[in-house]
């Protein structure tokens, strides 16, 4: 199944598309006779679900059950100086695709950007070398793996060591790159990755690279605590409906049913 068929999916069963989806099944009754009774329950359920789906409680609610933060931590320099690593990861996470203000061409993406930040950061702290996972998903002339390069490299005064430009999702980021890896002799490595993403991009790394690879996640844009003290008028606010909740819930969904799938399709270590 290839990322088109995947994004199509997901559009069609994850908010909002999953409203939609109900939308167009209650058209479909009401076109083929059924009961008012029928039609006026499908339709309180989607107004419920619509409700439902973009409330930041809800969203902050699975956020903390699908990705919990308290597994990764922030990296410390302590932390950098046990974990003794020998190399940083990042993995790709899309792009802007023909940016006028590039000249319309591919640029990275705001997530991109902020994963090659952080990881030339790092690199100035520790100076060790970075490996950079991302292919051409859709077919792309430039592949993610390239584009972080460049501006790691003009933008950041930051070397590359090594590219993975094959693979197109976390799965094969982890299994190509635990591959390079392994071919140069290297069993602690840093990977940068979103807090959210963080548990799919582990699982497949330790699938792909074994229990022998000690793996020190990086995350970045945690999510902040909420205070004990907070006021009444902002916690009334998380019972309003805010389209922001209902995106942070859809990539919350995705990489929860993105471990799921992983886990049914690659469950089994790779030699």
């Amino acid at each position: 199944m290839n990322a088109i068929v995947y994004r199509f999916l997901e559009q069609i069963f994850l908010p909002p598309g999953v409203i939609l989806t109900a939308l167009l099944t209650l058209l479909f009754l009401v076109r083929h006779s059924a009961t008012p009774r029928a039609v006026r329950r499908l339709l309180l359920a989607t107004f419920c679900l619509t409700w439902i789906v973009s409330l930041p409680v809800t969203s902050r609610l699975a956020a903390d059950l699908i990705t919990p933060q308290e597994r990764f931590p922030p990296v410390t320099p302590e932390r950098l100086r046990q974990a003794d690593a020998q190399a940083i990861v990042i993995f790709g996470i899309g792009r802007a695709p023909r940016a006028p203000e590039y000249g319309d061409r591919d640029t990275l993406s705001a997530s991109g950007l902020l994963r090659a930040r952080y990881g030339a950061h790092l690199h100035r702290l520790t100076g060790l070398p970075i490996l950079l996972a991302g292919g051409r998903p859709y077919d792309e002339e430039i592949s993610e793996a390239q584009l972080m390069r460049e501006v790691l490299e003009q933008e950041f005064s930051t070397p590359v060591r090594w590219l993975d430009e094959e693979s197109r999702n976390t799965w094969e980021n982890a299994v190509n790159a635990a591959a390079i890896l392994r071919r140069e002799g290297i069993s602690r490595v840093v990977l940068v990755i979103h807090a959210r993403d963080a548990e799919r991009a582990l699982w497949s790394m330790r699938q792909a690279a074994g229990q022998e690879m000690a793996i020190l996640i990086a995350p970045i844009q945690m999510r902040p605590s909420q205070p004990e003290n907070m006021p009444l008028a902002a916690k009334l606010l998380g019972w309003v409906p805010n389209a922001d909740a209902m995106s942070h819930l859809a990539v919350t969904l995705h990489e929860g049913l993105g471990l799921l799938w992983y886990r049914l399709m690659h469950g089994v270590k790779i030699a």
